[in-house]
């Protein structure tokens, strides 16, 4: 995995003050926050004391392996942006 990230192009530095980089740092740490909050919500399905939800290990595979997916989707796009992706989830 240490491979991958040698091999990426490297990202030129956008210096502290540009209205860009502010703008960016601003959205990148909001969308950041909401999406950490939506996956800690989706983990709160499992607490059994609150919920009585049925759903087995490989349900709970599945969503991981949907996240983990989209993390290695979210990389790619940084490095290669430009490109809208649909999201496609679903147990069926």
């Amino acid at each position: 995995m240490n491979d991958d990230i040698e091999q990426r192009p490297m990202l030129q530095a956008v210096p502290e003050g540009d209205p860009k980089r502010i703008k960016f740092e601003r959205l990148a740490t909001s969308r950041t926050k909401r999406a950490i909050k939506a996956i800690r919500v989706l983990a709160g399905m499992g607490g059994k004391n609150r919920y009585s939800y049925s759903f087995s290990s490989a349900d709970v595979d599945r969503i991981a392996a949907a996240l983990s997916d989209e993390v290695v989707t979210l990389r790619e796009k940084m490095i290669a942006p430009g490109r809208q992706m649909d999201i496609e989830f679903d147990f069926k």
